[in-house]
């Protein structure tokens, strides 16, 4: 991972590595897992916050294996109800979460904004983010386009429409990440199809401003700069399945 390479200067940025375990791993697996990440050597909290969300049903071991590593391994969710209240049969609301000791929680997911059978819309993400936030948890809000809309030209107008959904109800960003992840199981195969170098990707970035950092991951005023952060994300394209050379990249641009 990029984080572990050699301290960087302090006025270097602060990374967010974000761990998803989906609905993957038994309960010996995840506990395999849990004690390796409490053995690892991590890097400087002022270098990178790593965060890492295994099943609701797996919280527990992740946070009973890490031990003294919790300090610097978040416990993450993958998923909020939009609500308060005791009458949601099913439902994790945030309050729940940050009872039991989790930090961070994930809020529009391409999984669930595409999944036929969930869709969640932008407006239902947003009010996510907005009970979230309100109840203490740190949210990251996951944006992207899918093959099809990027190949039409639409790519930033979809982003810019899902980020607009969450600006409108937000008005403070103290406590939220924005995770650009496109649409497709290999972005790296979908840039070759479409004749782009993606190792080249996250340096063109750049030519987005010096405000762009700032504007995709902490809105003050958002209305000027929607359309900055998403174009920003677009450059910065990776999807879910990091490796060490893409971290490498994106730590580098």
């Amino acid at each position: 991972m990029a984080a572990q390479t050699a301290p960087a200067p302090a006025s270097a940025r602060h990374f967010l590595v974000f761990a998803n375990w989906k609905s993957s791993g038994t309960v010996g697996d995840v506990r395999d897992i849990s004690r390796a990440l409490a053995k690892t050597h991590w890097p400087a909290e002022a270098e990178a916050e790593v965060v890492v969300a295994p099943s609701t049903l797996h919280a527990h071991i992740l946070e009973e294996c890490l031990g003294a590593a919790a300090r610097r391994v978040e416990l993450g969710a993958q998923n909020v109800f939009h609500a308060t209240g005791t009458h949601h049969t099913g439902e994790v609301t945030a309050e729940m979460l940050r009872d039991f000791g989790v930090r961070w929680v994930i809020v529009g997911h391409s999984d669930r904004r595409h999944d036929e059978s969930i869709h969640e819309t932008d407006e239902l993400v947003a009010a996510k983010a907005l009970h979230a936030t309100g109840a203490g948890l740190r949210v990251c809000v996951c944006v992207g386009e899918t093959a099809e809309e990027r190949q039409q030209g639409r790519a930033v107008k979809v982003v810019t429409k899902q980020l607009q959904a969450v600006a409108e109800q937000l008005s403070h960003w103290e406590n939220v990440a924005i995770a650009y992840e496109p649409v497709r199981a290999d972005a790296r195969a979908m840039a070759i199809q479409l004749g782009v170098d993606a190792a080249t990707m996250p340096h063109s970035a750049r030519r987005c401003g010096p405000s762009a950092p700032a504007s995709s991951r902490r809105w003050r005023t958002y209305r000027r700069r929607v359309r900055c952060a998403a174009r920003m994300a677009l450059a910065q394209r990776t999807d879910g399945h990091a490796r060490q050379h893409v971290c490498a990249h994106h730590a580098d641009a």
